[in-house]
């Protein structure tokens, strides 16, 4: 276990994914308070990754960064029936106030979560980040 509650790490790796950085940062504390922050291509690993973390650790207030510089595997992702949806509603109310549908289409694109995109792991990369 480790003793020292306050301290500081940094790493930092190259894989098929892209560069890897991991920062992980302690303070003083009476409990283990532990922040995780993860590229939202692995953030289904955060439940893997607290107990990793909680072995070696046994109280401080700790946070992980993990930061993902990539230009491969990147995909953009299209939420359509959300974008149908905010569609139907903003003509809806346009037909109903008499206004212009002009743009409707581009008011619908910066709406939140229409577009999304990130980098898609594979298996492989995946075990690379666990371990």
């Amino acid at each position: 276990m480790i003793q020292s509650m306050t301290g500081f790490g940094s790493a930092q790796v190259a894989t098929s994914l892209g560069n890897i950085h991991i920062e992980i940062r302690s303070l003083n504390s009476k409990q283990l308070d532990l922040t995780v922050r993860l590229p939202k291509a692995f953030s289904a690993l955060e439940n893997e990754v607290r107990p990793l973390i909680a072995q070696k650790a046994q109280r401080g207030k700790m946070a992980l960064f993990v930061n993902l510089e990539s230009e491969n595997n990147v995909e953009v992702g299209f939420n359509r029936i959300l974008a149908e949806s905010y569609l139907a509603k903003l003509s809806s109310f346009a037909s109903d106030h008499q206004l212009s549908q002009d743009n409707i289409l581009e008011i619908i694109s910066r709406l939140p979560d229409v577009f999304g995109g990130g980098v898609v792991p594979s298996d492989e990369d995946q075990k690379l980040v666990v371990r």
